[in-house]
């Protein structure tokens, strides 16, 4: 993995970068409106930024990928983990297995994961998702650690 290099610019460079990417007479506003966002609902410039430059993020990993993921990055606050370990869905280690079903490569989590659970009340299980950065990726089809980790992890029957 490459390192990350991080630059600073002023918000009168950033006004200026994005203002020279639209047409004169829409440049105004068009820039007004991303900066407002920007400091109102928190959007994040560095992707439009990033663009802007002709910089594109990096996606490692496509729809379909079968993966693991610590359950600590996912939301499962109501979740029997107690019966999802007897029934096989997550490991004692708390990995639980899922897929990439859609991919957003300009969010802060790219991947959109699709994995099974069993709610806190329940015995029966459920389907949900959660966007996954890739930090909390792994594929168990290539890194050597991750059998052991899947070691007795249950298939869900169809």
């Amino acid at each position: 993995m490459s390192r990350e290099i991080i630059t600073k610019f002023s918000e009168d460079e950033v006004k200026q970068r994005i203002h020279n990417l639209f047409k004169k007479e829409h440049a105004d506003l068009l820039t007004d409106c991303i900066m407002g966002l920007s400091e109102y609902s928190g959007l994040d410039l560095a992707p439009i930024f990033k663009a802007s430059l002709g910089i594109e993020p990096l996606i490692n990993y496509f729809v379909g990928n079968e993966i693991l993921v610590p359950i600590d990055s996912l939301s499962h606050w109501r979740w029997n983990k107690d019966e999802m370990i007897k029934q096989k869905i997550i490991t004692k280690e708390e990995y639980i297995k899922g897929k990439i079903i859609e991919i957003n490569k300009w969010r802060d989590s790219p991947y959109k994961m699709q994995y099974d659970y069993i709610k806190e009340t329940s015995t029966e299980w459920e389907s949900n998702y959660d966007w996954i950065s890739s930090n909390k990726i792994e594929l168990y089809d290539e890194l050597p650690n991750v059998n052991k980790k899947l070691k007795g992890l249950a298939i869900k029957k169809v």
